[in-house]
């Protein structure tokens, strides 16, 4: 059993916010989930799913996760993946809400708690995932219609998702959405050493955004995080 590239597809139960700047009393999120949000999310799944007698090794399943390279998961608007920026499209994927905090004691509004959430109002978002060996029946078997959140929000509504479909895909594959056989390439040609591979939220210029850490050999010690254009 080798590794094995999937292409997974979400579908969002309720709204998805992942925030990603403040301004003022305004919770900017991102136009997709990031590919370290979304590999929080399986990790947390294989924990959960791995777990004996009430116990759950979060630690262990972050150590096994470390091989796994991923893309950002994004819109999907038919066939069509939304990978830039909204633009002009953000009022049709992106709502918010203007909400303050209560005090518990008193049921009025907190001074200086007044703030805007944005969110998405996508149904539909897919990405990338570079499985190696040990984790490969774990995403073929254990992962489809399996639901959870993603983000930290789930107290406030927020980020429940489930995998409505999981499937492997190679480079020779016929494409079912636009660019796909562009990111499985790109995704294929990683360096195949497994150390150092780290999933991150990407730069706004990248397609398909996938990163490693390497060790920083300028500065004799520590990690540099690198990014892989093709």
């Amino acid at each position: 059993m080798s590794e094995k590239i999937f292409r997974i597809e979400l579908r969002a139960l309720s709204p998805v916010s992942v925030t990603k700047r403040v301004f003022g009393i305004l919770y900017e999120t991102y136009h997709f989930i990031p590919a370290w949000t979304m590999w929080n999310t399986l990790v947390k799944l294989y924990a959960l799913e791995n777990s004996e007698g009430g116990r759950i090794d979060y630690k262990n399943a972050e150590e096994r996760f470390k091989s796994v390279q991923l893309t950002n998961f994004y819109i999907l608007e038919g066939n069509k993946i939304l990978r830039k920026s909204l633009d002009g499209k953000r009022r049709q994927y992106i709502s918010s809400n203007l909400k303050t905090a209560i005090d518990t004691f008193s049921g009025t509004s907190l001074d200086s708690a007044l703030y805007e959430r944005e969110y998405l109002t996508a149904k539909k978002f897919v990405g990338w995932v570079r499985v190696m060996a040990e984790l490969v029946d774990f995403f073929e078997n254990d992962l489809k219609g399996r639901t959870a959140f993603v983000g930290a929000d789930k107290n406030t509504g927020f980020g429940k998702i489930r995998i409505e479909n999981i499937v492997v895909v190679n480079e020779n594959l016929l494409s079912k959405f636009d660019g796909e056989k562009e990111v499985v390439k790109k995704i294929s040609s990683l360096r195949n050493d497994r150390e150092g591979f780290l999933p991150i939220e990407s730069t706004p210029k990248e397609l398909f955004p996938i990163v490693l850490r390497r060790w920083n050999n300028e500065k004799g010690s520590g990690m540099t995080v690198v990014y892989c254009d093709g």
